[in-house]
């Protein structure tokens, strides 16, 4: 906190999750600074570097810019300011989020995108999942897994300037809800465009949009169709700035990655090269000694406490299973004695 100063005004600000315009930005800075002098907030600021520094970090000239609405800070400027007002880390998330969010109001949006933040899961490829409580249709609450940093890094990293993410598992491990957690947590103010098909994705080619993420889920969608998915579409999104982020299963992987020899005719030439583009996560059939601690951290949750349970499959797998299993019970024939013993399980 500015020394000598009251504590920045952070009771009856607007949620930054309203903020959508750079006035309504402006007046809630304006508002996070309190009665700070420019002075104490550029002494705050210092005082957050190691050893301290010498240097103006918030000039008095880019401090009325940013309090006065005169233009937009840089997020490095405005992370800066943050911390100036005591608020770091997860703190500054929703601040740099309304950052995001205003500073690209004037970009194309991409027909039928939405917002990271807005997408809903299940319209993605998220299983739905076994449901303990009739009332309650939501997703039980995430368990980390082992690879989350490094797949949101990466996810970052793409977003600097274009990139490719491809999460590698079979079916029911988790691999669409790893991948939604880890976009919705990185870039939650981006675009996001699922596309029903390739002339959704050739559109948006023809015409690319900044700050968009393409999810593909089950990439062998895409690549199946006729004309496939062109390596050189995607080059083309990836060099834009585009995040393309995509799950494959392992056997749809194997058939198109294996060498070929020089006599056999080679149908997947295109799709290797595609896939090589990628940034490629294995995730697991089964969850780690760590994820399953985490899973029992999290067993107030009850589909996860019930999943923890059974013994007849992986957690992930029950979780996502549950809703097909439980009808399959209810439909199961009496006649058959394989469906009625799988009915009294």
């Amino acid at each position: 906190m500015p020394s000598g100063d009251s504590p920045p005004n952070t009771s009856g600000l607007p949620d930054p999750d309203r903020i959508h315009t750079r006035e309504e930005f402006s007046e809630a800075l304006r508002l996070l600074r309190g009665t700070s002098s420019y002075a104490q907030l550029d002494a705050a600021a210092r005082r957050t570097r190691p050893g301290g520094s010498e240097v103006k970090l918030l000039p008095a000239a880019t401090l009325s810019d940013l309090l006065n609405g005169k233009s937009l800070p840089t997020r490095e400027t405005l992370s800066l300011f943050l911390e100036a007002c005591d608020l770091v880390a997860g703190a500054q998330q929703p601040w740099l989020a309304a950052w995001e969010r205003v500073s690209t109001a004037h970009l194309h949006k991409p027909l039928h995108a939405v917002r990271v933040r807005d997408a809903r899961p299940r319209l993605l490829g998220v299983h739905a999942s076994i449901q303990m409580d009739p009332g309650v249709d939501t997703l039980p609450t995430y368990v980390p897994r082992d690879l989350d940093l490094l797949l949101r890094e990466a996810v970052a990293a793409a977003a600097g300037d274009g990139g490719f993410v491809l999460l590698r598992g079979g079916s029911s491990v988790g691999k669409t809800r790893t991948l939604f957690e880890a976009v919705r947590a990185t870039l939650p103010e981006w675009w996001l465009l699922h596309p029903a098909d390739m002339s959704a994705v050739r559109a948006l080619a023809e015409k690319p949009a900044p700050r968009t993420v393409l999810w593909l889920d089950e990439l062998q969608r895409y690549l199946d169709q006729p004309g496939g998915l062109p390596v050189g579409t995607v080059r083309s999104l990836v060099g834009t700035g585009m995040v393309i982020v995509a799950t494959l299963w392992p056997n749809e992987y194997n058939a198109r990655v294996l060498p070929r020899t020089p006599e056999q005719d080679d149908p997947y030439a295109n799709d290797r090269e595609v896939i090589n583009l990628a940034r490629i996560f294995d995730v697991g059939d089964e969850f780690t000694a760590a994820e399953l601690s985490r899973a029992e951290d999290l067993a107030s949750d009850e589909r996860i406490r019930a999943a923890l349970t059974s013994k007849d499959a992986g957690l992930t797998q029950v979780l996502a299973a549950g809703p097909e299993l439980i009808r399959w019970w209810e439909n199961a024939d009496p006649g058959d004695p394989r469906q009625s013993c799988g009915k009294a399980i």
